[in-house]
């Protein structure tokens, strides 16, 4: 996948053995490419922003995560969920879902003689339904302590559910050493699932599976 944004010359490629660093040191670029970015996740059309595919042809509506807030990495979002039910149910074979609704008679006629104790026209869902079920289920991730595995954790989620074509992290240098970086990476390329990082300073050399796009406070680029 590529991306071209048009106040920066270089285009932003996403290749499979290496994950994207784009370091923009001019604050009012740095705001505004992440501004952009925000926008795109938020399905808004942005003229600056265009995605490809690996063949050149263009992605209208491109479905990215962007994340800035490591202190409440949303694991249980509504997309997330829905595409987690959705998992379930493909897993129910023809012999579960005869138990399911075995059980749920069960709850049901206990249920409803509790209703008939109350002197209220009272009723219940008779019919057993899947994905109301499910639902009832509330079926989340559990989240780790460590913010790496936090962030391996959502890269499984992506891997298994394949929700969003890339990830966009903000910021993320900051809290995260060279080592667990390195770490990240290698994890993000053998699981098949896009990560870019975009920083607000430079942070010199490449480390490894990582290249890397400088765009100093002149406005100068360089890539590594």
């Amino acid at each position: 996948m590529i991306l071209r944004i048009e106040y920066i010359e270089n285009e932003l490629e996403i290749i499979q053995d290496r994950v994207l660093a784009l370091e923009i040191e001019n604050k009012k670029y740095f705001y505004r490419t992440v501004f952009g970015l925000y926008s795109l996740s938020r399905g808004e059309t942005v003229e600056e922003f265009q995605f490809y595919e690996s063949s050149m042809k263009e992605i209208n509506n491109p479905n990215i995560l962007v994340i800035n807030d490591f202190f409440n990495i949303d694991l249980d979002s509504k997309k997330i969920s829905t595409e987690l039910q959705k998992s379930v149910i493909s897993e129910i074979d023809e012999k579960m879902m005869q138990e399911l609704v075995r059980d749920y008679k069960k709850i049901y006629n206990s249920f409803n003689k509790i209703l008939h104790t109350i002197d209220l026209p009272l009723t219940m869902l008779q019919d057993f339904n899947l994905e109301m079920f499910i639902k009832t289920l509330k079926i989340s991730v559990k989240r780790k302590d460590e913010l790496l595995d936090n962030l391996l954790l959502l890269i499984d989620i992506e891997k298994i559910l394949n929700i969003h074509q890339a990830i966009f992290f903000i910021n993320l240098k900051q809290y995260l050493s060279n080592s667990e970086l390195v770490e990240l990476y290698k994890y993000s390329i053998y699981s098949s699932v896009p990560i870019i990082l975009v920083d607000s300073q430079s942070y010199g050399v490449t480390l490894e599976y990582e290249k890397k796009i400088i765009i100093d406070d002149n406005l100068d680029e360089f890539v590594l």
